[in-house]
């Protein structure tokens, strides 16, 4: 199959709308990157997976497209900070729903962290990742960079 602008979804990326839903403690939460899965092949069906580990995307179906020449792939991430004067434990979680991005074809799951609690001294920060699963079944998608929001709600005690 030959490969042209026409059928390449160039960085289809989810923003996460981070909620953050914190008890007890002083915390702040700062967006750092977009969810991104990369360059992935328009009509193919498969998954791409971004871990929360934030290695690279792995894919099934010959969904994803690699290379130099493409965009690559990565899990997003926050900065959360004790706002507090002395150290503080936070346990994370999140609350997310699997969301089908508005087109016909594409389905997000299976969100994770990359940890489930942080402990930082005052006013120390901490990078946390967030990695999804993206199913394709078929998606006709038009050339060019494709986006989508999904509410996101980390809990933090």
């Amino acid at each position: 199959m030959k490969i042209d602008d026409s059928t390449i979804c160039f960085a289809l990326a989810v923003v996460l709308a981070l909620v953050l839903a914190s008890q007890a403690r002083a915390v702040t939460v700062t967006k750092g990157d977009d969810l991104a899965f990369g360059a992935v092949l328009s009509g193919a069906s498969g998954t791409v997976t971004v871990p929360a580990s934030n290695g690279p995307p792995v894919a099934t179906g010959g969904v994803l497209l690699g290379g130099a020449q493409f965009p690559q792939g990565g899990a997003a991430s926050f900065d959360v900070t004790n706002d507090t004067a002395s150290p503080a434990t936070y346990a994370l979680s999140l609350q997310a729903s699997p969301s089908d991005l508005g087109s016909a074809g594409l389905a997000l799951s299976n969100f994770a962290l990359s940890q489930n609690s942080v402990t930082l001294g005052p006013g120390a920060s901490q990078r946390i990742y967030v990695g999804a699963q993206l199913t394709l079944s078929g998606a006709l998608l038009s050339s060019g960079p494709h986006a989508a929001t999904v509410p996101l709600t980390l809990l933090a005690q």
